[in-house]
């Protein structure tokens, strides 16, 4: 008995020894024997164009391939991943030692266009992956997808990146009739993208169920606007007329700043922080925050953002919405002190283009505090468009006050409503002084002394029990409908008789709110990134019923 005991632990320890050994290690140069079995015997990244394409293709499934720190000559390389689960996921991960990392380095310059190439491609259907560590300077991207996409299940983490034209690019490769098939489950967590001339991070063709947490994109401003046009955060759906959409988005503080572009005397400036197109919905920000855009802070045409904690400051357009249907929900964000650096249209705190509800957001010292759009816009459009403020703090002009009362589908209660040109015995962030308008983050200066947590944006909304607040903002009747959060039978529902959906691909409003509830899947996950496992954020109950709220009180009671 003892024996067999013997053996069998030998034979554990045999196939604990042969799994650590399937891990590779490479540096610059390489070491010992070459054969990659450790840092003493690391595989040379200089001896063969396709060292490190070569690497990752012998990697089983579960295998890292470890890069030192040193200097890398960026070149293009594709990998193809073929996990079936978690313990499948095959990883590139660059070592951090004393702040030194792997960096890989080009000659792609900001004039250089599309010339160039990307440092990783990943091959279409990849699965179970995980690119973590690098740096990256000098390269027209880091990771795109081999066209059609349909990659999923990758994890992207703590890459420094800067000197790029389109960084992080995914593609879904979705079909209307086949959405499922788009590129899914992906998050990409702690990476920043500094000096780009197009987009920091870039989702199209029916992308879904995408986390985007702790990402920097800073454009650099003026200086990289070399072709058109800057964007950090761009979720573009599907082509028109496609039946693609992106969908089931995620930022968790996530900021974006400096995206510019000069289209000329009179025309219309660009350059956005957040962007998403039409042919996208379930969209969620929460604790994000845009600066110094030339356009738009959040310029979205999604169907049903909802926003949470957000922060815009010296945008052109802090926010800008244009859905009907249902529309955009806010809650505890702040647009302050917009401004127009060039062309044509106003600068404004929040730009309404459809149907829009604030609740305890603050939009002050911007030219415009609130824009109804009217440009353009026929009766019939007009009649679609609403504007609710809920324990608000604006600033507005006597006459823009009487614009926006007298307009038919706005309504502003239980808010406040301040004049222009700072507030007396107020936070620094009412002053209308240079220092307010320089703030780089908000901290606490937007939290209103005279109104504190009641009413408008507070720094404390992180802290604040918001299960309560959701589930006040929820009408019960609505809550308790035909579909209680339950994905699998709000399609049942859709594809039955008693809802009926021309277009497989177009989510009903029902599905959109069951949906948006599946956010609480991650909830345990997000929770343990943050480190706050007691937070009320952590509660997955709180996650259904803030998903519930963005589509049934946007969609009910701004009506």
């Amino acid at each position: 008995m003892t024996d067999r005991y013997s053996v069998t632990a030998l034979l554990v320890l045999c196939c604990w020894a042969h799994l650590a050994s399937a891990d590779l290690y490479m540096t610059p140069k390489g070491a010992g024997s070459l054969d990659g079995s450790s840092w003493e015997n690391a595989l040379s990244y200089e001896a063969s164009p396709t060292s490190l394409e070569t690497a990752w293709g012998k990697l089983p499934p579960g295998a890292t391939c470890h890069l030192g720190v040193g200097d890398y000559e960026a070149r293009p390389v594709t990998f193809k991943a073929d996990g079936t689960d978690a313990a499948s996921r095959r990883t590139l991960r660059g070592e951090i030692k004393d702040g030194k990392r792997a960096v890989f380095t080009g000659t792609w310059g900001k004039n250089d266009q599309n010339k160039g190439f990307a440092l990783i491609t990943l091959a279409s259907g990849s699965t179970w992956w995980a690119i973590e560590g690098l740096a990256v300077r000098n390269c027209r991207g880091v990771i795109d997808t081999q066209a059609p996409g349909r990659v999923a299940h990758g994890r992207i983490a703590n890459l420094q990146m800067e000197g790029i034209r389109d960084a992080i690019v995914i593609s879904g490769g979705a079909t209307a009739t086949q959405p499922e098939i788009g590129s899914h489950d992906i998050v990409i967590s702690d990476c920043s993208v500094l000096h780009y001339t197009k987009r920091g991070y870039r989702f199209r063709d029916g992308c879904y169920d995408i986390r985007l947490e702790r990402c920097l994109a800073d454009a650099g401003g003026k200086e990289w606007a070399t072709e058109a046009f800057h964007m950090g955060f761009c979720i573009s759906g599907g082509a028109a007329d496609s039946g693609v959409s992106d969908h089931d988005f995620t930022f968790i503080d996530c900021v974006a700043r400096n995206n510019y572009w000069d289209a000329g005397e009179g025309k219309y400036w660009q350059g956005d922080g957040f962007c998403a197109e039409g042919r996208t919905y379930n969209l969620t920000f929460i604790g994000c925050e845009a600066y110094d855009n030339g356009d738009g802070g959040w310029d979205v045409k999604s169907a049903n953002p909802l926003l949470i904690g957000c922060v815009a400051l010296r945008n052109k357009k802090n926010f800008r919405f244009w859905a009907d249907e249902p529309g955009v929900l806010l809650v505890r964000c702040l647009g302050a002190y917009a401004i127009k650096r060039g062309g044509n249209s106003d600068e404004t705190g929040i730009w309404v283009g459809g149907k829009t509800r604030a609740v305890q957001c603050t939009f002050i010292e911007n030219d415009r505090s609130i824009d109804m759009n009217d440009y353009h816009v026929t009766p019939e459009k007009r009649a679609r468009m609403g504007l609710d403020l809920q324990g608000c703090i604006v600033t507005l002009s006597e006459e823009q006050q009487k614009a926006l009362e007298a307009f038919p589908t706005a309504v502003i209660r239980d808010s406040v409503i301040w004049r222009p040109k700072g507030q007396t015995g107020e936070a620094l962030g009412f002053s209308a002084s240079e220092e307010a308008k320089q703030l780089a983050r908000p901290g606490q200066a937007f939290d209103s002394l005279g109104q504190g947590p009641a009413k408008g944006y507070h720094s404390s909304w992180r802290q604040e029990d918001l299960l309560a607040s959701a589930r006040a903002l929820v009408d019960a009747e609505h809550a308790a409908g035909v579909c209680s959060g339950d994905l699998t039978e709000c399609r049942r529902l859709r594809d039955s008789d008693e809802i009926a959906c021309a277009d497989r691909a177009a989510a009903t409003v029902l599905e959109r709110d069951a949906a948006r509830a599946l956010a609480a899947a991650h909830a345990a996950e997000v929770a343990r990134l943050r480190g706050d496992a007691a937070s009320p954020w952590s509660s997955p109950v709180l996650w259904a019923v803030v998903g519930l709220a963005a589509g049934i009180v946007v969609g009910v009671l701004v009506d």
